[in-house]
């Protein structure tokens, strides 16, 4: 359906080139001349007429492709947001809170390392303690 009009005036550019041609050939093996038309038509002229359109008609056949890829892509897309298999919408959010989240998480472990240091160092001191209290002192 895409390809079809442009594909559409590139063979109406080529008929028509062709015809030209054609008309030339029957006309004189090499120019036409004709005091009212203008300048003399050659086959040699016709003939880079033709190879000036066949690369035309190449060039906007990879641009056709082109633009069909841009839209089948586009439509994907589209298709894939609309049916909510893709991701959401406010993914920026999302990443941000993710990283807000990691954050708060190192901070975290970051203070229960600190705390566990802590608690062994408070258990340390409690065993010394225990241990001085439990021995027999030679004062008392």
């Amino acid at each position: 359906m895409l390809r079809a009009r442009p594909c559409r005036i590139v063979c109406l550019l080529l008929i028509s080139v062709l015809a030209s041609l054609a008309f030339a050939a029957s006309a004189s093996a090499f120019s036409i001349t004709d005091e009212h038309t203008g300048p003399a038509v050659t086959r040699a002229s016709l003939q880079a007429d033709l190879l000036a359109a066949h690369e035309r008609a190449a060039r906007l056949s990879a641009h056709i492709q082109q633009l069909e890829k841009r839209l089948s892509e586009a439509l994907g897309e589209q298709t894939w947001r609309e049916s909510g298999l893709g991701p959401p919408a406010d993914i920026d959010t999302l990443h941000q809170r993710i990283s807000h989240l990691e954050q708060h998480n190192l901070d975290l472990q970051q203070q229960l390392d600190e705390r566990d240091e802590d608690l062994a160092a408070a258990r340390a001191a409690n065993r010394e303690l225990m241990a001085r209290l439990n021995t027999p002192t030679r004062l008392r």
